[in-house]
């Protein structure tokens, strides 16, 4: 799969995951889907699979009414099949309405044609981090 298809994909699964379609963005994923959430989530570990990673998520509804990551920009990584998203999310708290818009990064690895790994990087300085220790490799940044 090609660098245009895979953004495709990603696209199609931050669209599903915005209309609250969470089982058609599983459906992208390979079946040993690995996400690796923040370090601040009801399970900061690592999640493996369908069931660990539908569970997972499944904890941010209980605490969310809404929750919905919009992909603002997907930028292609050094390593093929490998994506960094600058990812606004917007939540709203059950029960107190409290509404949040954070700014986060996800990175996304493919297996074949489908994404195998999700990284959450929510604290802007660690994906700022990520981008200073990586710039040079990411064809967006690159000087020629």
């Amino acid at each position: 799969m090609g660098r245009q298809a895979q953004v495709a994909l990603l696209e199609h699964a931050y669209a599903l995951w915005a209309d609250g379609d969470f089982e058609g963005v599983l459906k992208l994923t390979t079946d040993d889907v690995e996400w690796i959430p923040p370090s601040y989530a009801l399970e900061p570990k690592p999640l493996r699979g369908h069931d660990e990673v539908r569970r997972g998520i499944g904890s941010y509804f209980e605490s969310f009414e809404v929750f919905v990551p919009i992909a603002e920009e997907i930028i292609p990584a050094a390593h093929e099949d490998e994506y960094l998203v600058l990812v606004r999310t917007h939540t709203r708290g059950r029960g107190s309405g409290a509404e949040v818009h954070m700014d986060v990064a996800h990175l996304i690895r493919f297996r074949g044609d489908r994404i195998s790994e999700i990284r959450d990087y929510t604290d802007s300085h660690i994906y700022e981090a990520f981008l200073k220790r990586h710039r040079a490799e990411l064809p967006k940044f690159a000087t020629t």
